[in-house]
């Protein structure tokens, strides 16, 4: 299984440009574990948990989808 997990607020720690990291609120989020449906190959398999693992952490980590 996959836990996936959501890291909120590190965009404010660390500016895209700066060298140095501030001080600023975060939290991680554990999800579900997350398995791969049975009968499936491995390639599909991890295409899956990764589909799935990102959507979750997505949900909760307050940020927009850049692709």
């Amino acid at each position: 299984p996959v836990i996936p997990v959501s890291l909120h607020g590190t965009r404010l720690v660390l500016r895209d440009g700066q060298r140095l990291p501030r001080r600023a609120p975060t939290r991680a989020v554990g999800g579900a574990p997350i398995t791969a449906p049975a009968g499936e190959g491995a390639f599909a398999a991890a295409v899956h948990l990764r589909d799935t693992a990102r959507a979750c952490i997505l949900g909760h980590c307050g940020e927009p989808d850049l692709t």
